[in-house]
């Protein structure tokens, strides 16, 4: 990951990969940890999804009901 040189946003990380952000937060930044969260689409559920067992602890699970255009 890089850190964002934007002087708007200095702890924003960026990651090329799902993969990429979770080993960055937990080799750097897990004294500093409560929760990860994945938030996003198809793509990133899924990356949460095939992590290795006992990482996901807990899904939330909002149901839209509507036709997007």
């Amino acid at each position: 990951c890089d850190a964002n040189e934007n002087a708007n946003m200095d702890n924003v990380l960026i990651c090329r990969s799902f993969y990429e952000a979770i080993n960055t937060l937990l080799e750097s930044y897990s004294d500093k940890l409560e929760n990860i969260y994945a938030i996003g689409g198809t793509s990133i559920y899924n990356e949460a999804l095939k992590y290795p067992v006992g990482f996901l602890y807990r899904i939330y699970l909002t149901r839209v009901f509507t036709d997007v255009a």
